[in-house]
């Protein structure tokens, strides 16, 4: 079922940028997102769905925006183009937490390799959670698609993979970009 909100990554040769998509409660159609591209919201129809594939499309820039993929494992896997464009994608749906679960994610934490990544929100994104890397200052936005599972994905660079951050109350074990951690979490 495509309904809901999901959120990943649009991999081409040159870059890997972010994508969202907003799927309506009927499922027919959806708000596409994809800033590397000027796409801003864009309202996409479904144009075809037979078991679970889908294909939205929809007109931006007098260019046809087409979005396709496969549900498996509650991820989206499938291709964006417009005009010449042309990315692979790959998505999760977005489960949303309540306040205190948020809050509990907010914090300063330690890789089994000794490395300290941050978990905090940003007043520059709005109230999205973001993975900082203390290191080398990379900043990436964090999306929950399970109540135990937090998915890291690319900042604007590029650079950090696309992890699964599980969580419990006191303590992360993570497969952040540069090791997984199990090491308890210290408050900053």
């Amino acid at each position: 079922m495509t309904i809901g909100l999901w959120r990943g990554d649009a991999r081409h040769p040159d870059a890997t940028d972010q994508i969202a998509v907003a799927v309506d409660s009927g499922g027919t159609t959806a708000r596409i997102t994809l800033v590397a591209w000027q796409v801003d919201s864009a309202i996409a129809t479904r144009t075809s769905a037979a078991g679970d594939s889908v294909e939205f499309e929809a007109v931006v820039h007098d260019d046809t925006l087409r979005l396709t993929g496969v549900l498996a494992d509650h991820r989206w896997l499938g291709a964006v183009s417009m005009g010449k464009r042309h990315a692979d994608v790959e998505m999760a749906r977005v489960v949303p937490l309540e306040p205190a679960e948020r809050r509990a994610l907010i914090g300063t934490y330690r890789t089994e390799s000794g490395r300290i990544v941050g978990i905090a929100p940003f007043s520059e994104f709005g109230e999205r959670l973001m993975l900082i890397d203390y290191e080398t200052g990379r900043i990436g936005p964090l999306v929950t698609v399970a109540r135990d599972r937090t998915l890291a994905l690319r900042p604007p660079s590029g650079r950090l993979p696309s992890r699964v951050v599980p969580r419990d109350d006191s303590r992360v074990q993570c497969s952040v970009p540069y090791s997984s951690c199990s090491s308890p979490r210290t408050r900053s």
